[in-house]
């Protein structure tokens, strides 16, 4: 199940060029096909890519166009669940953006949580 916070927590911490339904939906896709109904602009992408990619790299890219960001970002793996964690490149490292870890969206800011766990 794609996880995704709420339409209100989306609209309301995060500056986006398309509305948090539309966040919403594209994470909540369930296939590359539905993705492509959702958000068409994707499937360039998705023909630049290795067949390997995923959907979940699918999504992120959707969601980093939509939103207009600058890249998705690998962050690292998790220490807890040794998922690999992503990001929307927001321009500023303490800026409120989007973070991917598996299929779970979130909205953070990895500048202030990384920059907290090294004091």
């Amino acid at each position: 199940m794609w996880i995704a916070p709420s339409e209100k927590t989306i609209e309301r911490d995060l500056k986006l060029d398309c509305s948090g339904a539309d966040i919403r939906a594209i994470w909540k896709a369930r296939n590359a096909a539905e993705l492509f109904t959702i958000f068409p602009p994707v499937k360039d992408h998705a023909r630049r890519l290795p067949i390997s990619a995923g959907l979940a790299t699918l999504k992120r890219m959707a969601i980093d166009t939509a939103g207009g960001f600058h890249g998705v970002e690998y962050l690292g793996l998790c220490k807890r669940s040794g998922q690999s964690v992503y990001y929307c490149n927001a321009g500023d490292t303490y800026a409120t953006t989007f973070i991917f870890k598996g299929k779970r969206l979130t909205v953070g800011c990895w500048g202030r949580h990384c920059r907290e766990r090294d004091h």
